[in-house]
């Protein structure tokens, strides 16, 4: 039986976090940097007594939580409820539908990109993402977000305003994952 991850009442505040402050969006909440550095540690552990099978389900939760805060809205902070209410959501399930257009095939990965500590990648990849939240929320994408209730148009210029954005964090993403998996492996696989 594998330990529930959501252990934050379904806030997913574990999924965020801003590294400016170093904070989620609920006070004294974990974090995203702390919880995935946290599996991270776990899976080498079950690693190293053998339980496959746990120590790549603990991965697989380092690695979301990695992910996550390659998505610039959870390095910032803006949730499903900020507002325009629902942007969050709708921004993810747009990504869904271009993230093929914008797969990395050069093998580069960021390999030793921020040395040893998991912590270290989760902090460095919320930086980069940090910095392209204006790309993606701003005034213009917010107010086409919600005139798109009643306007293809708009829904149609929210999402092409942020696609430039979307697919350079698409990219930078699988290359920081890339070189998180290979950190993984040197630290606890290829010893």
């Amino acid at each position: 039986m594998y330990e529930n991850p959501y252990y934050d009442n379904s806030t997913f505040a574990s999924h965020f976090y801003d590294p400016d402050n170093g904070k989620t969006y609920i006070p004294y909440a974990k974090q995203a940097k702390e919880t995935g550095a946290k599996y991270f540690k776990l899976a080498g552990e079950s690693y190293k007594n053998k339980d496959m099978k746990q120590a790549f389900f603990y991965l697989g939760l380092s690695l979301h939580y990695l992910g996550d805060v390659n998505q610039p809205m959870h390095a910032a902070n803006f949730t499903n409820l900020s507002y325009p209410q629902g942007f969050h959501s709708k921004y993810e399930n747009f990504v869904d539908t271009i993230k093929d257009n914008y797969k990395v095939t050069d093998g580069n990965g960021y390999w030793n990109w921020k040395g040893t500590n998991p912590e270290d990648w989760i902090h460095g990849a919320a930086v980069v993402a940090k910095q392209d939240y204006a790309g993606i929320v701003n005034d213009n994408t917010k107010d086409w977000f919600v005139r798109a209730a009643v306007s293809q148009e708009y829904a149609d210029k929210w999402r092409a305003e942020v696609t430039p954005m979307t697919g350079k964090r698409l990219m930078d993403a699988q290359r920081v994952t890339a070189g998180y998996i290979q950190l993984w492996f040197d630290t606890y696989g290829n010893r």
